[in-house]
Formats: structure tokens, C-alpha cells, sequence
């Protein structure tokens, strides 16, 4: 077949963004420096590539108005901060994390297939990175190890180990999706990565963690009987719930064996922790910020919820409505539900599992849960999974007026 020179410069301009992008994923965990390598590259390629050519996708702009509204009640909460630069610093990063989202969102809308590969493949190489960090500091095997500990657990290239272990699950459940019809060559190399990962998981000591984990697996395992119930759909979801079980239970039960871990593995391995119920703790701090929500309709002004509580509220909603007013709250929120909403019914327009787009959904459902006792309005990879969910939920949108193939607007079974 006859290459244009159009032709081939397309597909070199293809393949250098794809690779740009990878690099940009597998720098995504290292960001105890801020700014993070991930969030300058993220600006630089934002101008770079919608210089040369990307574009926004036809049917975002009532998203785009929901999130201008969202930022616009920052801005006025930031007016009446009681420290209005630290306001509007906490902002920017904020107005950062949704250009990540809408360049992600983008990205993905123009070819879902290769850019989700690449996105994996990059957020691979950047889990096994940190944890193998987070191991070693741990284990104290390196000089400085304690660089890659957050009080005493595992925190790899993350400030915080309860953002750590978040990070991780959702490559483990794609792994997991993988071990299921990976080909057998491959089911070695595919198993030990996810049992490494697993390992970091459970080194994080982050409850949150924990459980964003067995609801993400929980909600993946539901969802793909779900879209096609049969008996060997139903044993395909089964032998995934079984593997990820058995993996997760026999490294816990190995860890626990061992000194090093036992004694902080069961004092985090409870329901609640004494700073959780004590007064002044956590849930004290979440029933006073609900108060002071309804007190302060406008907002406290982003980033000054420290201020007022000894214990901020760890909770994504309640953080929301607290600092930047009930506009701030119902926009965020109702982008949220929207998200859910429109990535749910696309997960269903499908007589087949798409593996690879199940994965980024559960993985949301997982993060949303564990964000009712954690503050993740600043996770990047939340941002970056939720462009995984729109990106294919425009192309599909836009079928019949893009010259895409139907075929071609979700990103297909990859992953398993």
C-alpha cells in the first residue's frame, strides 16, 4: 500500500506523542517534589500537542461549564479566605489537576485503543518503581531508606502512604483482569508483578487502601457478570475473585509471620484507630465540618480547613463543601455522579466485557468509597482515571459524526 508523506508524518507525530506520554506515566508516582516531573511534563505537552493539532471533543462543553463553576466557586471562597494567597495557590493546583484531565480526556478521545495501552503500560513501570522503594526503605536496604517511609510505613516516591497504596490498586486489579487470560507464557512474569504490588499495597499500612481494594475488586468482578451473565462469564469472575484472594491472603499471612511487619500490620488492621473516636479526632472534626459548612454557605477559602479543625475532615464531600460553598460542593459533586452516570451506561452498551474500561471504572467506584474517610481532592491518578472514563464516553458520544469506527470507542480487552 502507498504511504502519503502526509500520511507517514501523521504517523510519526503519532507515535512521538504516545511515547511522551509514557514517559510522562512512568514519571507519575514520583511526587514527593513538588512540582512533580509528571505535572511539568503534563503542562508541556497540554500546550505542545493542542498546538499542534489536538483538539477538544464535540459534547464536553457542558462538563467544561460544570468545572468552570466549580472553579468560579474557588475563586469566591478564596475572597473571603482568612489567608487569600494560600487560597489561591490551593486553587491553582486544583485548576492544574482538571487541565490534567481535560489533556487526558482528549488524548484518550482520539484513540482510545493505543493511548490507554500506553497509559498502562507507563503506570506499570511507575508502580513497580516506587514500591521497589518503598520495599527497600522499608527493609532498610539502601542508605536514606527512611526517605521512602511515611511514619514508619511504606511510601515509596509518595509524601503520604495513604496516597501510596491508593496509587497501586488500580494496576493490581489490571493485573489481575491480565491473570485471567494471559497466555501462559506470560502468566509467570504477570503473577509476580502482581503479588510485588500487592506487597507494597500491604506495606502502605493504609486501611483506606485495604478497602479501596476489595471494593475495586468487589465492583470489577460484579459489573463483568453483570454485563454478560453466563456460566463461563461467571467462572471467568470467579477464578478472578479466587485468584486475587488467595494471592492477597497468602502474602498477608507471610507478612504477619514476620516481625518486621506483625506488630504495625494488626495495630492498623482495626475498625477504628484511637485518633479516629477520641474528641477532637476524626469523626469529631467531620460533625464539626459539616456544622461549619451550613454556617459558611460561600466557603472557607481552599486549602484553610487547618485552620479551623485540629483534625481536618478526611473526606473528599464534606472538604468540598467546607472550603469552597455549596456551589463548589454541588458542581464537584454533580460532575462526580455525571462521570458515574454516563461511564455506567456506556460499560452496559456493551454485549462483551470491555476488560480494560471495567478496570478504570472499578477503580473509580474504589477511590469514591475510600474517599468518604480520606481527602483526595489532590490525587493525580483520580484526575487521570477519570479521564480514562470520558475519554471513551465522548468518542462513543460523537460515533456518528467523528470518523472513528464504532469499534474503535472503547479501548478493548487488553487487559484481559
Amino acid at each position: 500500500m502507498h504511504i502519503t508523506f502526509d500520511q507517514n508524518s501523521q504517523v510519526q507525530k503519532h507515535t512521538y506523542r504516545l511515547g511522551l506520554v509514557w514517559v510522562t506515566m512512568t514519571l507519575s508516582s514520583l511526587v514527593f517534589i513538588e512540582p512533580a516531573p509528571y505535572d511539568i511534563l503534563s503542562l508541556l505537552l497540554f500546550a505542545v500537542f493542542f498546538s499542534q493539532g489536538l483538539r477538544i471533543p464535540k459534547g464536553v462543553g457542558a462538563v467544561l461549564v460544570l468545572l468552570a463553576l466549580f472553579l468560579l466557586a474557588n475563586v469566591i471562597a478564596s475572597v473571603f479566605s482568612s489567608n487569600p494567597v494560600e487560597s489561591i495557590i490551593y486553587m491553582a493546583i486544583t485548576a492544574f489537576l482538571l487541565i490534567t484531565w481535560l489533556f487526558f480526556t482528549c488524548l484518550i478521545y482520539e484513540e482510545p485503543k493505543q493511548t490507554y495501552r500506553i497509559i498502562w503500560n507507563g503506570y506499570i513501570v511507575a508502580a513497580v518503581f516506587t514500591v521497589s522503594l518503598g520495599i527497600l526503605g522499608y527493609y532498610r536496604l539502601i542508605p536514606y531508606g527512611e526517605l521512602f517511609l511515611h511514619e514508619g510505613r511504606a511510601s515509596g516516591t509518595f509524601k503520604d502512604a495513604n496516597v501510596f497504596g491508593p496509587y497501586l490498586v488500580p494496576v493490581v486489579i489490571y493485573l489481575g483482569a491480565k491473570l485471567t487470560s494471559v497466555p501462559r507464557a506470560n502468566i509467570i512474569s504477570v503473577s509476580l508483578v502482581f503479588l510485588f504490588l500487592v506487597f507494597g499495597i500491604l506495606l502502605s499500612f493504609s486501611r483506606g487502601a485495604w478497602a479501596n481494594l476489595a471494593i475495586s475488586t468487589l465492583a470489577y468482578i460484579i459489573l463483568r457478570f453483570a454485563i454478560k451473565p453466563s456460566p463461563a462469564e461467571l467462572l471467568r469472575a470467579a477464578t478472578l475473585g479466587g485468584i486475587i484472594t488467595v494471592i492477597t491472603v497468602a502474602v498477608v499471612v507471610w507478612a504477619i509471620s514476620t516481625p518486621m511487619i506483625s506488630g504495625l500490620f494488626f495495630e492498623r488492621a482495626t475498625l477504628f484507630q484511637p485518633y479516629d473516636i477520641e474528641s477532637g479526632g476524626r469523626f469529631s472534626a467531620l460533625l464539626a465540618a459539616a456544622a461549619k459548612s451550613f454556617e459558611n454557605p460561600i466557603g472557607i477559602g481552599p486549602g484553610q480547613s487547618h485552620y479551623y479543625f485540629i483534625t481536618e475532615p478526611h473526606n473528599l464531600y464534606l472538604h468540598i463543601f467546607l472550603e469552597t460553598g455549596w456551589l463548589g460542593g454541588i458542581t464537584f459533586c454533580f460532575f462526580l455522579i455525571l462521570t458515574i452516570w454516563k461511564s455506567f451506561r456506556l460499560c452496559l452498551e456493551r454485549t462483551e466485557p470491555d476488560v480494560a474500561y471495567l478496570v478504570v471504572f472499578a477503580s473509580v467506584i474504589g477511590i469514591l468509597v475510600e474517599s468518604m474517610i480520606i481527602h483526595s481532592t489532590h490525587w493525580r491518578h483520580f484526575y487521570l482515571l477519570l479521564a480514562m472514563l470520558w475519554g471513551p464516553i465522548l468518542a462513543y458520544a460523537n460515533q456518528n459524526t467523528n470518523v472513528k469506527a464504532e469499534k474503535d470507542y472503547l479501548p478493548g480487552n487488553h487487559g484481559g
